[in-house]
């Protein structure tokens, strides 16, 4: 049994550190579009979070092996990243970017219409189902996860999942919305419609937090609008601009931080529990006490599923990290007693690490996250989770340097671009792709079916800087 290794801890903070000064060196502000500098940013904040909750002795300890491993895989990641940012060639970035299809605005509208409304009766009619009697989200999270029973007629409620249909382009128009708040206040460009409609998806992710009594909804929308402005970014903004747009940020940050901290004590308070923040006496730690919790939660779970699950005998080869294509099922199937996936014809009859799976079977954890690294080793074992990361990488610097290089961008690279990036920008979780792949390749496809293909945007910039090597 190897021992707690602290100096893993500060090799993994050195190396996320250097990955942040060389993406900076190399793209400027543009480093805030590559999926590399979120994977960074969340990995600093966990790698930070876990190793004071371990030495304040705060942490949760199953499995030191397990730690160190995780740890390990992060220092591979953040290397393979750096490397592939220092030796790869790459032409030069346009300050604007169009697309190959022309938005309907009106269109654009009528469904974030659609899509606001839909999510005022996913929340009423979740609410009335579950017995919400108050706004209190520690009660609507317990509510929403106590009863079995429950949660899981509610899942398969025929009414609940048309009312969820209208929420099917959530993450295109939040993407988009995003872009729009970049051409407005980056770019200067007045927008063909009230700018109440750009921010639609934000009331929306709001909507969602009180649906589930749950954090994560703020922050996915949050990413999602950050996608859509980063084709609106340019190398170099003017001082006005930048002051503005790191300004925002940084109060963002605070607050998202002051927000988790809110939800853990209003959970603890709601459970008769010692909130995790009266830990803690110094004012700044105590405000940022609910992130502490958050980013090392995936810690914990690691562990747990890494000693109760991994066998290096049975390895998924690619059925974990890309669930979703074994997890397709014929929409409605369910209500006339077909409940097959493609997975049961692979021989997979159920997913070892499913959230449904793990809570029905009692699993200790099963309300924790675990990071891709879990799905990764489950399926490729550990020196093939290295080999991946290695290609992985790769592929995620090329197609951030394919949305960068070309003044026009089609609809599917923003798919890939979209899911390469939440898989990174959520690692601490799972694999994007396990939950997200096929659902969201149909939402991009219609999608772009509802516009007029190769007809650019009027915004139309054709100035490049060329970057010096």
């Amino acid at each position: 049994m190897l021992q707690f290794d602290s100096i893993l801890f500060i090799i993994a903070f050195i190396v996320l550190l250097a990955q942040f000064v060389i993406f900076y060196f190399k793209l400027g502000l543009k480093m805030i579009a590559h999926p590399g500098t979120f994977f960074a940013l969340i990995w600093l904040f966990s790698t930070i979070s876990q190793y004071f909750l371990i030495k304040f002795d705060l942490a949760i300890i199953k499995d030191i092996d397990s730690i160190n491993e995780l740890n390990i895989f992060v220092i591979f990641t953040s290397v393979f990243f750096s490397l592939w940012q220092l030796f790869y060639k790459y032409e030069s970035y346009s300050i604007n970017k169009t697309f190959n299809f022309k938005i309907n605005y009106n269109l654009y509208k009528k469904l974030l219409i659609v899509m606001l409304v839909g999510a005022i009766l996913q929340m009423l009619y979740t609410w009335y189902s579950i017995g919400v009697s108050s706004f209190n989200i520690a009660e609507i999270r317990d509510l929403n996860t106590s009863d079995k029973t429950n949660y899981f007629g509610t899942q398969a409620d025929l009414l609940l999942s048309l009312i969820k249909y209208t929420q099917f382009f959530y993450p295109v128009l939040s993407i988009f919305s995003g872009y729009f708040l970049g051409l407005k206040y980056l770019s200067n460009q007045r927008l063909p419609f009230k700018d109440i409609f750009i921010y639609i998806p934000l009331i929306v992710a709001l909507l969602y937090v009180l649906t589930s009594g749950g954090r994560n909804p703020l922050f996915i929308g949050i990413k999602l609008y950050a996608i859509g402005l980063f084709f609106t970014l340019p190398l170099v903004l003017p001082a006005v601009k930048r002051r503005w747009l790191l300004v925002r940020i940084a109060v963002l940050a605070i607050t998202l931080s002051i927000f988790s901290t809110f939800v853990s004590d209003a959970r603890s308070e709601f459970n008769n529990q010692d909130s995790f923040s009266s830990n803690f006496d110094n004012p700044i730690l105590n405000s940022v006490s609910g992130l502490i919790e958050y980013m090392g939660a995936h810690y914990y779970g690691y562990q747990l599923r890494n000693v109760d699950t991994f066998d290096e005998a049975k390895l998924g080869y690619g059925y974990f990290t890309f669930n979703s294509l074994f997890d397709m099922k014929v929409p409605f199937a369910t209500y006339i007693g077909f409940e097959k996936n493609i997975g049961n014809f692979f021989g997979y009859d159920v997913n070892p690490i499913d959230y449904f799976y793990l809570w029905e079977n009692d699993k200790e954890g099963y309300y924790t996250t675990n990071s891709i690294y879990l799905d990764l080793k489950l399926d490729f074992g550990y020196v093939g989770t290295i080999l991946f990361l290695l290609f992985f990488t790769r592929y995620t610097h090329k197609l951030f340097l394919k949305t960068q290089n070309k003044d026009t961008i089609s609809i599917y690279v923003i798919f890939w671009y979209f899911m390469c990036f939440n898989f990174w920008a959520a690692s601490n979780f799972n694999s994007f792709y396990a939950d997200y792949m096929i659902e969201g390749l149909v939402m991009f496809f219609i999608f772009s079916r509802l516009f007029t293909k190769n007809i650019s945007l009027n915004w139309k910039f054709n100035q490049r800087l060329q970057i010096q090597h």
